[in-house]
């Protein structure tokens, strides 16, 4: 991959600069990029700005003050790919594991595994087998090796030891014929048919056949021969991962062949009931009314807080729904007057919100740039954005009120009985009347400071504040003097409230933007996730531990303790 030097100079131009700081304010800006993205160019871009940043920490591995910067970095791959306590994202973590490759090969494939097999058997996984193609179709789209990257040839390694376990389990082990004994990586497994994993399927079916049917291979002198070899090796492997896959009996295999008896409703992933609302549809076929039956049941008990999950309100089925697809499905809901629909997702929007204690509640004010809507390509955006912002507005002490954001702020607030749905509702009714130009971030301030000074707010209840800004900051970046306007817009107070920018984006960029990490009073967040939300919460209201400025936020929203293996691996190999 090309490495770009004009948006990110060259180490060797910074040697004046302490490499410290230097270090601190670019691993807050990668982190502020680690987010969704659809534009290859600005993944190459990133790429090139994370592979900078490793080779000038290769250089200093032998220096300890230095390995937390390593550590913090390596601790991003389970942060980003985690659905559980991270952002829940493929792409950028695939991006830091094939980094990290060039870097020191061996961490790269330890996170490759810890994608898929967990450090001890009752820890949750950061991925799934489903990561596995995708990893491998981006390490072929981004390498310079392409299809004969080093890290290709360990995944494929994965997925054939794998399915050679599980055969092995499900048709010879004291737990024969249980498919709760084996993965779901016969179902992961990439079709000989499908054009974009076609050729990931040879190579599966290649090592497959040089594993267990070398002879396949021996004494072949043409081309001809060399293909019926090939034919045959790949109907060997379709036999052994398609056997499999049936045993599974997958919620999607069982509604295609109408085996509704057979589905069990706790196996249902909550993906699938999103996708498929039609399931909770009346029937006349009896088979189908007792599946729904058993469905609508299933989901109204499910996930109450008397289950057993590591915290009490880790509803760890749900945290992997991303807020802008509720949001998404919301307005499309309110617009065809689709009334069954809007309760379905009120319901599940109820049983996704994160329930913050309320000795962990701060005082949120939620921004949303609503110029977002100019743009076609950043509805994604702002349906993230409005999601994340109504969450948050639930979990904050200025309880339900959100600004819009657009040439001119607008307050919006609910009260307490106001549905998810209605919210949605009456936020795109209200900035309906928007101009959808470019938003004015100074204008947001003067508003907040004109109601703080007519409310008389004392200086407690200002430095306590936390402006949330959920914006792709693209359309109007933000000028530099940006912090020190806040400062003045809130002169009259011991404290000037904290100012979070959140990153929306799926464009990339932002390479410009400008970073401070010199106070507690600036933090760049990025992510579109409950469970990096919630962690943002926890840590904003932190006594103890607090970090001072937004590199300590990032460490601390990055080295969790569910990562501790990533860390110990770390310490052993570096």
């Amino acid at each position: 991959m090309d490495s770009s030097t004009k948006e990110f100079p060259l180490l060797q131009s910074i040697t004046s600069l302490d490499n410290h700081s230097y270090l601190q304010n670019e691993l807050t800006s990668i982190y502020f990029q680690l987010h969704r993205c659809h534009d290859p160019f600005k993944i190459r871009t990133l790429y090139s700005h994370i592979l900078e940043v490793l080779n000038f920490l290769k250089t200093k591995s032998s220096d300890l003050s230095y390995r937390k910067y390593i550590k913090l970095l390596f601790c991003m791959i389970p942060q980003s790919r985690d659905v559980i306590y991270g952002k829940g994202e493929h792409d950028i973590s695939y991006l830091l594991i094939l980094a990290f490759y060039s870097f020191q090969p061996s961490l790269s494939i330890y996170a490759l595994h810890r994608l898929v097999t967990p450090v001890t058997p009752n820890s949750h996984l950061f991925g799934s087998w489903r990561d596995i193609k995708h990893l491998c179709l981006f390490v072929k789209q981004y390498s310079i090796e392409k299809e004969e990257h080093p890290l290709i040839s360990h995944a494929i390694h994965l997925v054939n030891n794998q399915l050679y376990n599980d055969i092995n389990t499900y048709k010879f082990s004291p737990h024969c014929f249980s498919k709760q004994h084996i993965s779901n990586v016969a179902k992961w497994i990439p079709r000989e048919k499908n054009n974009k994993f076609a050729w990931l399927y040879d190579k599966l079916a290649f090592h497959w056949a040089s594993q267990f049917k070398s002879y396949l291979f021996n004494n072949i002198d043409t081309p001809i021969q060399k293909q019926k070899a090939m034919n045959k090796a790949k109907k060997i492997y379709r036999k052994q991962f398609a056997f499999l896959n049936k045993q599974l009996h997958t919620t999607e295999v069982l509604l295609t062949q109408q085996k509704y008896d057979l589905i069990d409703p706790a196996d249902i992933q909550m993906q699938t009931l999103v996708h498929q609302t039609r399931l909770f549809d009346p029937s006349e076929n009896q088979d189908k009314q007792r599946f729904t039956d058993k469905l609508n049941s299933h989901f109204e008990t499910s996930f109450q807080p008397q289950e057993q999950f590591l915290y009490k309100h880790d509803f760890r089925n749900v945290n992997h729904i991303s807020l802008g697809f509720l949001v998404k499905y919301a307005h499309q809901a309110i617009q065809n007057n689709n009334l069954k629909l809007q309760l379905f997702i009120d319901k599940l929007w109820n049983k996704t919100n994160i329930l913050i204690p309320h000795y962990q509640k701060d005082f949120f004010i939620p921004v949303v740039d609503v110029s977002l809507t100019a743009t076609e390509n950043n509805y994604e955006s702002l349906y993230s954005s409005l999601g994340l912002a109504i969450m948050l507005s639930q979990n904050s002490n200025v309880h339900n009120r959100i600004i819009a954001m657009d040439s001119l702020p607008t307050w919006i607030t609910w009260d307490d009985h106001t549905t998810f749905t209605q919210k949605v509702s009456l936020f795109f009714h209200t900035i309906s009347s928007c101009q959808s130009t470019l938003p004015l971030y100074d204008t947001v301030l003067d508003l907040i400071s004109y109601g703080l000074t007519n409310s008389g707010a004392s200086n407690y209840f200002t430095k306590n504040i936390n402006i949330v800004f959920f914006s792709t900051f693209s359309n109007d970046p933000i000028p530099p003097s940006f912090l020190q306007s806040v400062e003045t817009y809130f002169q009259a107070y011991a404290k000037s409230p904290k100012v979070t920018f959140w990153n929306t984006s799926i464009n990339g960029g932002l390479s410009t933007f400008p970073f401070s990490n010199v106070s507690d009073r600036a933090i760049y967040m990025s992510g579109f996730s409950t469970s990096v939300l919630r962690q943002f919460i926890k840590i904003n209201k932190k006594t103890i531990n607090k970090p001072k400025n937004a590199f300590e936020y990032i460490e601390q929203m990055c080295c969790l303790p569910y990562y501790d293996c990533f860390t110990t691996y770390l310490s052993q190999h570096l």
